[in-house]
Formats: C-alpha cells, structure tokens, sequence
C-alpha cells in the first residue's frame, strides 16, 4: 500500500503524460496494485474459514467493486472542480490510510 500511495501521489504530479518520470510512476503504481491484491487475496485465503471462503471472496469483490466505483465517481468529480491531478491524490490518500490502519492492527495485535 506504501508503494503504491506513493506511486499515486507521484502520478499526481506529473503534468505530462510523455514525462520522462511516467515510467517510474507506472512501475510503482503497477508494483503497489498488484502488491495489495495479491496480499488481500492471499490472507483472506489463510483466515477465512473453508466452509464460508467462497462467499468471503465474493464479499471482498463486491467490495472491491463499490471502491472502484467510489473512487472513479468522487475521482471524477475532483478532477472536473479542482485539477487534473487531484484523482492521483485521492488515490494515494486512501491506500496510506489503509495501510496506517493495517498496522495499526498489526502493532494492537495481542501476542498470542
């Protein structure tokens, strides 16, 4: 999630698509995304239980699917009334807010 907030914010910078730093972005960008899906994907598979893992998948899409439309409507909106790089900036604020609160429960995890 750090990887890919900071790829959104860098991506929210850039003012030109043919930027010598678009590649970069775009690795950290891709790199974060595929990152976090594939850890989701990896410890709802280890937590949930077998008899309710289907349904635990399906609930993760469907979550997954209201956060899409979420953040390309409110992405929208901030690029129309405030810039264009707003949408980048969105982005990176949610997935460092995410990644606040897994360690968050990580550290207020008690030892077991």
């Amino acid at each position: 999630m750090c990887i890919a907030g900071i790829g959104y914010f860098s991506g929210g910078f850039i003012g030109d698509p043919q930027s010598d730093w678009i590649t970069l972005v775009a690795m950290l960008l891709g790199i974060g995304q595929i990152g976090a899906i594939i850890a989701s994907q990896t410890v709802l598979g280890q937590e949930a239980p077998p008899e309710a893992r289907g349904a635990v998948f399906g609930l993760a899409g469907i979550a997954a699917a209201l956060g899409v439309l979420f953040t390309t409507s409110v992405g929208g909106l901030l690029y129309d009334l405030v810039d264009k790089g707003a949408p980048f900036f969105l982005v990176g604020i949610l997935n460092l807010s995410i990644m606040v609160f897994g360690l968050y429960c990580l550290l207020s995890r008690k030892a077991t």
